[in-house]
């Protein structure tokens, strides 16, 4: 729905962006992206352990099935960085 990994919104709902909050959407880590050629293709979620490891599994499990894909695009990368 919004291109973003769900970091970035955790991210952002715990920082100055309280707004954020009444997305209708999980906001916590362990959702990304697929991002090929800088397309959306589709996208993963993992939840079962910590978060973090939430994340690394889905990136594990993109990069399997698609090598060359992103979970960012160009631009965005900054977008996780803490407040």
């Amino acid at each position: 729905m919004t291109c973003r990994p769900s970091v970035v919104w955790e991210k952002w709902i715990e920082g100055p962006h309280k707004a954020y909050a009444t997305f209708p959407f999980i906001a916590a880590q362990g959702g990304l992206p697929i991002i090929v050629d800088g397309d959306l293709i589709g996208a993963i979620g993992v939840s079962g352990v910590k978060s973090f490891q939430d994340e690394q599994i889905a990136l594990a499990a993109i990069k399997a099935a698609f090598p060359d894909a992103k979970t960012v695009r160009a631009g965005e990368e900054n977008d996780a960085r803490d407040f």
